[in-house]
């Protein structure tokens, strides 16, 4: 991945956590709908646009480092948990 620092921009940061609350909320939609197998993959997403839109603010900004082995592990368990969706709607 690319060490370099993203630019700290407020406006940025409020894109990515408003986008990590309608991914939030489209899980717990589909937990209570007729898809609750999806809501693991939707929440672990959430979390990773959360993550990505603390780093873009000054206050919550961490080293490069522990920011992309965060993401790695978050991309790697949201990934996991779509790949389990489809396995399980497969089934259904």
């Amino acid at each position: 991945m690319s060490s370099l620092k993203p630019p700290k921009s407020i406006f940025f940061a409020a894109a990515w956590m408003s986008l990590s609350v309608f991914v939030a909320l489209a899980g717990y939609v589909a937990l209570f709908d007729k898809a609750p197998f999806a809501m693991f993959g939707l929440f672990t997403l959430s979390i990773l646009l959360f993550v990505v839109g603390l780093q873009r603010t000054e206050r919550f900004y961490v080293n490069q480092g522990i920011f992309n082995s965060r993401i790695r592990i978050l991309g790697f368990a949201a990934a996991l948990c779509g790949i389990g969706t489809v396995f399980y709607a497969a089934t259904v």
